[in-house]
């Protein structure tokens, strides 16, 4: 069985991974490839229900996000990965954990200001304390194969320009 890519969207509370990963694995799933989104608040709720904010914690979830990706990516199955994952460290490991497992990885950066991520958030998420980009550390990518500027294009565009840079 081959394996599958690891897509993994980063950005801001509210910058539109969820979107974007939703309609990637909607496209790859049209064309018969299997796929799933690994979504950063279900993982919270569900995987990661026992661990904080603390920067020990986030990297920690992120690791265990970064595990579920690479064992579906191994079982041929495309993992779009829709988490803030505000370090650069937790981002380079999860990368490095992949390469180790000749799992081909492609961040994808969801840039979008924090006055707009604001207006969008319809959770609440910038009225509660220790906000990634306001009280805790956002950590801007630095080798993401893929810059969305997504308070710019809407989610047909982003998806548009994502599928294009993978084709290429």
């Amino acid at each position: 069985m081959d394996k599958a890519p690891i897509l993994w969207i980063t950005g801001i509370p509210a910058s539109g991974k969820t979107t974007l990963a939703r309609r990637l694995v909607r496209y790859f799933r049209s064309l018969g490839t299997a796929a799933e989104v690994l979504d950063g608040d279900d993982i919270r709720k569900i995987i990661s229900s026992d661990l904080g904010f603390s920067k020990e914690d986030r990297l920690e979830n992120n690791r265990r996000i970064g595990w579920i990706a690479r064992l579906l990516a191994r079982n041929g199955v495309m993992a779009v990965v829709a988490s803030v994952s505000p370090y650069l460290e937790g981002r380079k490991n999860a990368r490095d954990e992949a390469r180790a497992d000749d799992i081909r990885f492609i961040e994808i950066y969801a840039k979008c200001s924090q006055a707009i991520a604001q207006k969008r958030d319809t959770r609440g998420i910038y009225g509660q304390k220790n906000v990634t980009g306001l009280g805790a550390p956002y950590e801007v990518p630095t080798t993401a194969e893929i810059v969305i500027y997504t308070e710019r294009v809407g989610p047909d565009e982003a998806l548009a320009q994502v599928l294009e840079r993978l084709a290429r």
